[in-house]
C-alpha cells in the first residue's frame, strides 16, 4: 500500500512510472527489511529481560541460602562457644593442680 503512494507521488513529482514503481518497490522493501531487524532485536532484548517470575524465584534461592548460611554460623558459634568452655576448664584444671600441689 504505501508503495503504491509512493509510487504515485514520484510519477506526480515527474518521474517516470516504471521508475516511480521500481524506487517505491525498493523503498518499500528497505523498510521491510529494517522493521524485520527491529523486531528480531526487540524479540532477542525480551529473551533477555528478567521477568517477574524469574525474580521471584531468585528470591526464594536467596533465601534458602541466607537461611542455611545462618544455620552454619549458628551451629560454628556453638562449636566455638563449647570449644572455649572446653579451653577454659582445662585451664582451671591444670591451674589447680598446680596450686593444690604446694
Amino acid at each position: 500500500m504505501e508503495a503504491m503512494i509512493t509510487s504515485e507521488k514520484l510519477a506526480e513529482a515527474g518521474v517516470a512510472e516504471p521508475q516511480a514503481k521500481a524506487h517505491a518497490r525498493a523503498h518499500q522493501e528497505t523498510l521491510d527489511e529494517a522493521k524485520k531487524y527491529a523486531d528480531e532485536l526487540m524479540e532477542k532484548a525480551k529473551k533477555e529481560l528478567a521477568t517477574k517470575g524469574f525474580l521471584a524465584e531468585l528470591r526464594a534461592e536467596l533465601r534458602a541460602d541466607l537461611a542455611e548460611m545462618e544455620m552454619r554460623l549458628m551451629r560454628f558459634a556453638v562449636v566455638v562457644a563449647f570449644g572455649t568452655l572446653t579451653v577454659q576448664t582445662g585451664l582451671i584444671a591444670i591451674l589447680l593442680m598446680l596450686f593444690l600441689e604446694r
